[in-house]
């Protein structure tokens, strides 16, 4: 088993992570998104903003792949890619490594439980469905 605590980056920072339980069996850090306010503008003058949470174009454009998508093995692999780019982002990972944490198997609930997980942090509902989380942020 990986030790969680010996493969955090320096930068990590632990209240602006959601716990996920991995295949390990270990709780790790996946970071909220950020909140991006967006202003929008009438005749040159912001009239009104929108309120986004987002991470990035690579991890948002996983995001969005995950509605179109036919197959759970799809879905599976794509939200596994996006896991691996968030746990990245905390940790000093390499694929072997991500490999042993995002491993699935069909007949596992806690399979089914950290796909949800991770997609729910990843589109800011996270905290409206389980109490806490990156929804939070928005909400605030």
């Amino acid at each position: 088993m990986l030790n969680e605590l010996e493969k955090r980056k320096p930068d990590f920072v632990e209240h602006d992570s959601v716990r996920v339980e991995l295949a390990d069996g270990g709780r790790w850090a996946l970071p909220k998104p950020w909140l991006e306010v967006r202003p929008i503008f009438k005749d040159g003058v912001a009239t009104r903003s929108r309120c986004l949470l987002a991470y990035g174009q690579p991890i948002d454009d996983l995001v969005g792949m995950i509605g179109g998508l036919d197959g759970f093995g799809e879905v599976a692999c794509v939200v596994a890619t996006l896991a691996g780019y968030l746990l990245r982002r905390n940790y000093e990972l390499v694929d072997d490594e991500l490999d042993e944490l995002l491993a699935f198997m069909p007949d596992d609930v806690m399979s089914f439980a950290w796909i949800s997980i991770v997609v729910d942090i990843a589109t800011g509902r996270y905290g409206r469905r389980w109490g806490t989380g990156a929804a939070n942020v928005a909400e605030s």
